[in-house]
């Protein structure tokens, strides 16, 4: 009986919303329902990069499943586009890492079934309701610390030109250089650097004699 009011449901909601603006409409909503619901238990997503994340996400996947769906070439110029890719920013977490997946899945299936996609968010904002259940079940987890840390350090994204980069040897001080990349057509460098706390972080910030193209710090 439960089963078939769920198929009745995705039924309907598939013959209700069929044109794109209903899709993109719905996509956005469903974003932002699943970021509420799990910021119950993950405090650090009330943020305005993850609110935009969660707006612009699911419609942007959504629109351009819906643009190559059918043009061939499309699908494999996007493809190509994907593969010269260089992502700068690191995922923290697995968690983080099934957010971003869930919100991609979200709007892909709102292009092909929009009440799959209902009935997967209806399931993954469900779960922060379950954490109480299970935290009486496993009383350890309540003491757990949900980091978005995987080593506890410190990372500083720094994009400069390449005559600055004597200057960012010299203001490192207790920091670490993880990577070096050198664009010489663009006259760019980039360097991804490394700080056992925030402060030390904070202090080469300080430092720097130079006004850097892009600065950012965040956990590693």
């Amino acid at each position: 009986m439960f089963t078939s009011s769920i198929t009745h449901l995705i039924d309907r909601s598939n013959t209700l919303i069929v044109s794109i603006p209903e899709k993109s409409v719905l996509v956005i909503v469903l974003g932002i329902l699943l970021l509420v619901c799990h910021s119950v238990n993950f405090k650090f997503l009330i943020n305005r990069s993850t609110i935009y994340l969660s707006l612009m996400l699911p419609v942007t996947v959504l629109l351009i499943t819906q643009a190559i769906s059918t043009n061939f070439y499309l699908s494999l110029g996007l493809i190509g586009a994907l593969s010269i890719v260089r992502y700068r920013t690191p995922v923290k977490s697995q968690y983080e890492l099934a957010y971003l997946f869930a919100l991609i899945g979200i709007g892909v299936i709102s292009g092909v079934n929009p009440g799959y996609a209902l009935l997967l968010t209806a399931i993954l904002s469900l779960l922060p309701l379950l954490f109480p259940i299970l935290s009486k079940v496993f009383p350890a987890l309540k003491n757990e610390n949900l980091n978005l840390t995987s080593s506890g350090k410190i990372e500083v994204n720094l994009l400069t030109s390449i005559a600055d980069s004597d200057s960012v040897n010299a203001t490192l001080g207790r920091g670490r250089m993880v990577r070096v990349d050198l664009n010489f057509q663009q006259d760019q460098a980039f360097y991804l650097l490394s700080f056992d706390t925030l402060k030390q972080a904070e202090e080469f910030q300080k430092s720097l004699t130079f006004v850097p193209t892009s600065l950012s710090i965040s956990n590693s």
